[in-house]
């Protein structure tokens, strides 16, 4: 059986400790002077150590990849912005990597790219409107994000193997029958 590494603290006592942990890393990163990153580092540090040394139980390094908290963010962030213009620029200055670490991370943990990942998003919504809408292809290609209703369904019949209008075609033909 595996031993539970949780417990609640009451840090009530620590507050002011707490509250100006908070306040000085909230000026720093609002001031940005020279250093700022590294004292705002070292004041989380600072607090994190505080806690453990008021808190009983045991304290287990994770196994997640570096990055991971990103790497979620980055998909979620895909998911929620699919029909918006991005690329691997845009993706990641939303969370500060080096693009080409974000794109091999990102393929490391989910085995595909940022890219083919925000494409089979795309994908997967633009069949959803074909068998649910009336919308033309060229409509569906804008919501989803493709600039040009061409490209979409060069990029839809690649992924499928049919084109958008065979697909809708074949889904209406399976909801007759």
């Amino acid at each position: 059986m595996s031993e539970k590494l949780y417990s609640i603290q009451n840090y009530r006592g620590f507050r002011s400790d707490i509250l100006y942990y908070f306040n000085t890393i909230l000026e720093e990163a609002e001031q940005q002077k020279e250093h700022y990153e590294s004292i705002c580092h070292n004041l989380l540090e600072i607090m994190i150590f505080n806690f453990l040394r008021t808190n009983s139980t045991k304290v287990r390094l994770t196994t997640d990849p570096a990055g991971a908290k990103e790497l979620d963010y980055v998909k979620h962030y895909i998911d929620v912005n699919y029909a918006s213009d991005l690329d691997l620029d845009s993706l990641a200055a939303a969370t500060y990597m080096n693009k080409y670490y974000l794109s091999h991370m990102f393929k490391k943990n989910y085995g595909v790219s940022p890219i083919n990942y925000l494409i089979e998003k795309r994908i997967s919504v633009s069949k959803f409107l074909l068998e649910t809408t009336n919308y033309s292809i060229g409509q569906i290609a804008q919501i989803v994000g493709f600039n040009s209703s061409s490209y979409f369904s060069q990029i839809f019949k690649k992924r499928t193997g049919i084109t958008p209008s065979e697909y809708r075609e074949a889904v209406l033909t399976d909801k007759a029958n």
